[in-house]
This record gives C-alpha cells, structure tokens and sequence, in this order.
C-alpha cells in the first residue's frame, strides 16, 4: 500500500505521521502553512574533503569469513568516523571499504584544512589499536583536498540526505588513491593553506583520471607546532604600552590584573598575546602559556591542565610513567601542597594512589577540589615571582575552565599575577559576566594604512601597486591581508583561507540571520534596510544579531541604509 510522505520544509527529512518537529533539524512542522519565497537549492561553500580508504580490503574480503570481514569494516568505521567527528568535520557517507569525511560544511571553523590534515594524522595513528585487535597490520591510504563545493541537500522524496558536490570531491578520491598505505596525499591548495605547519614533499604535476588538467599534488610527510611569527609586530605599540605598565605595577605594588585581548578573527590577536608574553619575560616575569583547544589531538586536556603542567614543571606531552615523577618533585620543592597530591593527580590525567579514597568522593568534591589545588599552585608560584599566564581563545573555553580562570582573576587583586586572555568578541565569555574592576580591556582595532603599507610592502617589495590593493582589500586585518599577498589569484578573487574565516563567523548566526546576510551580500557592501526586508519578506526584520557581532553597522552618513562592516 503506498504510504502519504510528508517532508520537513526545512531540510527536507521525512517525518512519521503526526510528528510536531524535526528530528533532523528541530524545525516545527505542525504549524499553520505560510507562504514563503523558494528556498536556494544549496550553497557555495569552502571546504576540505578526506577520503580514508582500508588498504588491502579486497584481498582480506576473500581470504576471510565473511563475518570477520564485517566486523572488521565495522570497526575501521567507528575508527574513522569517531577520528573525523573529533576533529570537528562530517561524515558525509561510507562507500565501500571507504569514508568521506567533510571539513567546513555544513559548518566552518576557519582552520578546516587543518583539521582534515590533523584527522588524517590521527586516523593512521589509530590504525595500529586496530591492527592489534585483528592480529594482522592493517593499514589506511588517505586523500586530501580543498576547494569550493555546493553543500545541499539532494535525493528523491522517499530519500534525502545532506552533502557536498564539486571537483574537490573528486580530487580527493583520485588522491587517496595515489595514496599507499599509511600514506596522505594532499592537493595543491592544501599544501599552500598548510604551509605554516605542515611538512609536505612535492609530489610534482600529475595527471589524474577524471580531470581534463594535470593537478599539483604532495605527500604529507609530517605536522608541526604553528611557528613564532619573528616579524616584527606592526601597529600595536599602545597595546604593548599599556600592557608593560601593568606588569610594572606587578612588580612595584605586587598586585596584577587581567588583560583581556578581544577581536574578531583576523586582527592578531595571537601575534600580539605573544609579544606580551615575551616583553614580560624580558622584565623578569615567570610566563605560562595555554590554549583552548576546540577538537582533537588535546581531547581530555584542557587550558586549566596545561597551565598546571607548566607551572610544576611536569612534562605535558610524556605518558603518565614520566609526568608522575615529576609531579612528586614539585611537591617536595614546595611548588604544591602534599595533601592536594590526589587532586593534583586527577587534574594531571595521572592515575591515584593505591590507597587512595579519592574515587569514593563524589563529582562536586573532587572539581571543588581540583580548583583549590590549582589556585594553591598558582599562589606558591606569585608569591616568589610575578606570574604572567596566558590563555588563548577562550571563546571556545567550558565552564570549568572560565571558572579557573575566574578564580585566577580575583587573586590578581592581592598577588602579582597577570592573566591575558584573548577572546573573540563573537562569544566571549567574560565580558559583562565578570567585574569590569577585574579587567583591562585591549580592544584591537584595524591596522593603521601605514602600518599594513609597511607590512605589504616587505612581502612584495618589487610590486608597490599590488602592496597597496591588497592593503585596500584588507581595511586592516592583519590575517586577509597577508592571505592576499600569499595569494596566487587574481585581484578580484578571494583566497580560500578568507572564505572559511568568513563562512564561519556566519556559520554561528541563527538560519534566519544567515540567510538574511546572504540576500544582503547580493545587494553589495551598502544596501538600505528596507530592501533587505523586502529579500528575506519579512517587513518587521532587524539584524540584530549581526550588528551585535560586528558583521554589520549602520552608515552614518545615510540613515535606514546598513553596510558590511568588511568589504571582504
């Protein structure tokens, strides 16, 4: 008997009978029918694709049970899509002995090719649990490509699903297949947007079946730690200014602050936290650094963890055989309390003790107790030094590490301690949720004309007139402007590495918002409110969350018309 089918209008999921709301996406469907302008077939978007293929699949597929041969596929798909999802990408879909794995749809992060690459890494490191669980070397070859796709979703009324199309799709999968096992082999573009900490070998212009022109490929050799910028800092001596006279009232009046760096992305707000850190340093300042990882390799770690490590002198990387030494010479030198050494533990990823009660105490207990030893730490430490800390991106920061390093903070009144930390103003969670006593805030403006005319032009010394367009692209932000000058394209085109910061920043907004903002990109750079909500058909509609966030300002000059707050 055919079935009535009934589809979300949203994403086009099928809904069993009676349903209220979306289980794919949460819409409401049991509403009163509206009438509403036909939504885009798809979108445009930035992203990088990995294709992760089981090496010899074939050859095991005939020598074994064929039940042993599904569950080890089964097995290698809970590896590698477990790795992908980590890493902040997508599944798209198993083909085979297969996965695609998407990065930058249906959200970007701005630093997708990057995830793709470190999930690529991870997923052959994964290999060898699952080759001791099968008892024979099993391996993985993986293709890498980035590149403009449609993301949308596709299929027939009795099946639809969310994915992406587009020759860098096909790249990947002619890459993987160049690939040997334990190998990654990446396209051209993202050998060029991984070039600051990827180690790669040229693998020259290839002819791949599919593809009417030979393509650059390469073999991802190795991943690095992003590398110190030795450039000299341009455009932000009143941020160092105002920064070096907190650290000498440290040092004078033995009490610190919190220097709170905030800025969208793009506009240096690392390259100017490390400038700190290294003028304290030269001060005489102890320094400890962090960052607040939002996926993978530090999955289990945390800012509040690392800052621990560096403060006793425990090795962050080592296994516990090597972390655990350590932590007992600190507490013997007095860097830490005895009695907090099961905390301590815990907070370390450190096994307990074995006559330890501290896996009777209940979860309250032992982060109530986990912050004490740390704040403990942190006091041994500002009371034979000025203590500078730094925690970077604390937009992506959980509960409990807000709640470290607000804890942090209010001991800055009493103890010479000075804690940065750098947010994007898009989720920062410490302005308006902290005590503006607390906080000196570095609000980090555009680049001076001069200060990126300066820049440019020691990147493209022989091309005074380019230096200026892509200054005048730019309008300031350090990041846009050096992907310009890096980039191989035309002047009119924009770098894929702007197109992910870009798609992610809309990416946070709510789908209406969103939406609005893409009608909004089709009217230009200004564009009056009135035609706005003409586009999206809604008389009543205001911006709000865009303007909050800095995606868009009112013109001064002309009242009811609005403009992107960056032409790019």
């Amino acid at each position: 008997m055919k079935r009535d089918l009934s589809l979300c209008p949203q994403c086009g999921a099928e809904l069993p009978a009676g349903a209220r709301f979306c289980s794919q996406c949460g819409q409401r469907v049991d509403a009163p029918a509206v009438e509403r302008p036909t939504a885009p077939a798809g979108e445009r978007r930035q992203v990088a694709i990995l294709f992760a293929d089981l090496s010899g699949y074939t050859r095991l597929s005939r020598t074994q049970d064929p039940e042993e041969t599904h569950a080890l596929l089964t097995r290698f798909f809970e590896l590698v899509d477990g790795v992908i999802e980590r890493f902040g990408g997508t599944i798209d879909k198993h083909i085979g002995d297969a996965v695609m794995g998407v990065f930058g749809a249906p959200v970007a992060y701005g630093n997708d090719v990057e995830r793709a690459l470190r999930a690529s890494v991870a997923i052959h490191d994964a290999m060898a649990s699952l080759s001791t669980d099968r008892g024979r070397t099993l391996g993985t070859h993986i293709g890498v490509a980035s590149g403009e796709v449609v993301a949308a979703t596709t299929g027939s009324t009795s099946h639809r699903n969310y994915t992406v199309t587009g020759d860098a799709v096909n790249l990947a999968a002619r890459l993987t297949d160049l690939a040997r096992p334990g190998e990654t082999v990446i396209s051209g573009d993202v050998e060029r947007a991984s070039a600051s900490f990827a180690e790669t070998e040229s693998l020259g212009e290839l002819a791949i079946r599919g593809l009417s022109n030979a393509v650059r490929a390469a073999k991802l050799v190795a991943l690095r730690p992003m590398t110190s910028n030795a450039q000299a800092l341009l455009g932000r001596d009143g941020e160092r200014e105002r920064f070096a006279r907190i650290v000498d009232r440290a040092i004078a009046e033995r009490r610190g602050a919190v220097a709170l760096v905030c800025a969208d992305p793009g506009m240096g707000k690392s390259r100017l936290a490390e400038t700190l850190m290294a003028d304290a340093l030269r001060k005489g300042a102890q320094c400890h650094s962090a960052a607040v990882l939002d996926f993978g390799v530090a999955r289990g770690h945390d800012a509040i963890e690392t800052l621990a490590c560096s403060l006793l002198d425990v090795p962050h990387e080592d296994a516990a055989q090597a972390r655990q030494p350590a932590l007992e010479r600190a507490i013997f030198a007095g860097r830490a309390h005895a009695g907090d050494a099961p905390y301590l533990a815990d907070l370390l990823l450190l096994p307990q003790a074995g006559n330890s009660l501290y896996d009777a105490m209940d979860n309250e207990a032992r982060r109530g107790g986990k912050l004490r030893a740390f704040i403990d730490v942190v006091e041994r430490a500002a009371r034979s030094n000025v203590t500078v800390m730094l925690v970077e991106d604390v937009h992506w920061a959980s509960e409990w590490v807000v709640g470290g390093l607000r804890a942090i903070a209010t001991m800055a009144e009493r103890l010479p301690v000075v804690l940065i930390v750098t947010t994007r103003r898009d989720g920062d969670p410490i302005s308006g949720h902290w005590p503006a006593a607390l906080i000196e805030r570095f609000d980090l403006p555009p680049l001076a004309r001069e200060d990126a005319l300066a820049l440019a032009r020691t990147h493209l010394a022989g091309s005074p007139d380019l230096a200026a367009r892509c200054v005048d692209r730019a309008q300031g932000n350090p990041l846009f402007l050096m992907q310009l000058l890096r980039s191989d394209t035309d002047d009119s085109a924009v770098p894929a590495t702007i197109q992910s910061v870009v798609l992610a920043r809309l990416d946070r907004l709510l789908p209406a918002d969103k939406v609005a903002m893409q009608a909004a990109a089709v009217i230009g750079q200004r564009f009056p409110l009135a035609l706005l909500r003409e586009l999206v058909d809604d008389a009543r509609y205001m911006p709000a969350a865009p303007i909050a966030r800095d995606l868009l300002r009112s013109d001064d000059r002309d009242p009811g018309v609005l403009m992107f707050t960056h032409a790019l």
